[in-house]
């Protein structure tokens, strides 16, 4: 078995400075948890009026934003992972 070597470490000095013009691999985010995915799916039912009517002077766009900005600061309380506005939208889309 090889032994595990972590992206950081595994690099020499000098051959860090020839990659940093290239890309590194990006470290993931942890997957929604099961508990996210509820949390984001039961907001977004309850509001499903808001999400599914049109545009009126009651219905704005921006009172959409301001929904999907509480769902996410909600499902960031949890604890489990930082996420964005983008990603719960997503994550929500992929459902």
């Amino acid at each position: 078995m090889l032994p595990i070597m972590h992206r950081k470490s595994s690099l020499p000095a000098t051959k860090m400075a020839e990659l940093s013009a290239k890309k590194l691999p990006r470290d993931r985010k942890a997957n929604f948890t099961s508990i996210e995915a509820n949390l984001i799916s039961s907001r977004v039912t309850h509001e499903l009026e808001l999400w599914k009517g049109g545009f009126s002077p009651e219905v704005t766009n921006q009172k959409k934003n301001e929904l999907w900005k509480v769902i996410t600061e909600e499902v960031n309380a949890l604890g489990v992972c930082m996420r964005s506005e983008t990603e719960v939208r997503s994550k929500y889309r992929n459902m």
